[in-house]
This record gives C-alpha cells, sequence and structure tokens, in this order.
C-alpha cells in the first residue's frame, strides 16, 4: 500500500490486493493509520481511496482483456488517466500483471 504510487504486483495478484485492503478496512476503525512501505502515514480515507483505485483498474482492464486488445492496446487505451497524476506511470509495473492475471 502507498498512497503516491501504484503497487508493484509482483508474486501476487490484483484480486489479491484488493483482499488485503478489503481485509484492512474490515478490521480497522475509522481511526486507524496505515503505514505504507513508501510514503507518508495515511489515514482510512486513504486506504479506502486506494482500494477503489485497485477495483476501478482492474475492471476496466478485465473489460478490454474480454474485448480481445492486447497489452499494448491496454496500455494505449490509457484506462488508468485521471488516477495517474496520483500514482504515476502503470505502463512497466502495474498494468502488465493485471493484464496477465485477467486473460
Amino acid at each position: 500500500y502507498t498512497r503516491t504510487r501504484y503497487p508493484v504486483i509482483a508474486g501476487g495478484t490484483i484480486d489479491g490486493f484488493i483482499a488485503a485492503a478489503d481485509q484492512l478496512l474490515a478490521t480497522t476503525d475509522a481511526d486507524a493509520l496505515f503505514i505504507p512501505g513508501v510514503g507518508d502515514v495515511g489515514d482510512r480515507t486513504d486506504l479506502e481511496r486506494y482500494r477503489n483505485m485497485l477495483v476501478t483498474v482492474r475492471d476496466r482492464v478485465a473489460a478490454l482483456v474480454e474485448r480481445g486488445l492486447s497489452l499494448d492496446e491496454v496500455i494505449e487505451a490509457n484506462t488508468t488517466a485521471e488516477l495517474d497524476e496520483t500514482y504515476g506511470d502503470p505502463s512497466r509495473l502495474f498494468l502488465p500483471p493485471i493484464y496477465q492475471s485477467l486473460q
């Protein structure tokens, strides 16, 4: 978890990242603070925003995979355009493993 960049999905899946965020949200209260691997401490709202980003990207990529688009086409479709200002460039370490896990 980090508030300021897309996660590196290595050795896991997008659904696993979502499940982990869901578990944290289900087992903590509104006053909880979260110490990310990189960046500043976040609160529940930050984690909810992060989780929602993961779900949004997964659902968008899944729709494009279902339409038969290649990984390059998914990246070129700018499915994360409005999120990139917050989370950075998704093309190398974020979108490829999502794409692969959804095929």
